[in-house]
């Protein structure tokens, strides 16, 4: 079973029986196992992968020459930074659950020499502490990835395609050719 893609294939091969007589490709990029091509007409995303076994290939095609086509607008996306400070604060609460969960052991050892309940509060101020760290700190680790994001405005509704970072001259030819070259 194939999924995506397959890097010797040419990316001609899985879009052409999409494509229109006459119609010309004016930038084609793969990635993710999926190849977009824009044409002289559209933009048209093809991917193949397997189905119950089977191979089974998607096609999006998005009309850029037509009336109905009003412009459209791209936007680029950097991936943002992680909040690092957030992240070691998560880390330093977990540290502190770790800590006060260790003393809530040597508490039950040492039982006799310490006020009764304490290491009862300890144990539960490490069941709080080490999650609530661990959710602050993966929290602030997890970031949206970057992406180009071409919106094609349309007298209907508009269609907006997402693209990885990189795909800028696939959307420089969205708006190439929406613009009438």
């Amino acid at each position: 079973m194939r999924r995506g893609y397959a890097p010797g294939e040419s990316a001609r091969d899985l879009v052409e029986p999409h494509l229109a007589t006459g119609e010309e490709p004016r930038a084609v990029r793969t990635d993710e196992g999926r190849v977009t091509v824009v044409t002289d007409r559209r933009l048209v995303r093809a991917s193949e992968h397997g189905v119950d076994g089977r191979e089974a290939t998607d096609v999006e095609s998005v009309m850029l020459a037509s009336p109905h086509v009003l412009g459209a607008r791209i936007r680029t996306r950097p991936e943002p930074d992680p909040e690092w400070g957030q992240a070691g604060l998560g880390g330093l609460f977990a540290a502190v659950g770790v800590l006060l969960g260790y003393a809530a052991v040597a508490g039950g050892v040492l039982g006799p020499l310490l006020p009764d309940g304490f290491g009862l509060v300890l144990g539960l101020a490490a069941l709080v502490l080490v999650p609530s760290g661990m959710y602050l700190a993966s929290d602030a680790l997890r970031t949206e990835d970057g992406h180009v994001e071409v919106r094609v405005l349309s007298t209907g509704e508009d269609t907006v395609v997402r693209l990885p970072t990189g795909a800028g001259g696939i959307a420089n030819a969205v708006s190439t050719v929406v613009g009438g070259e």
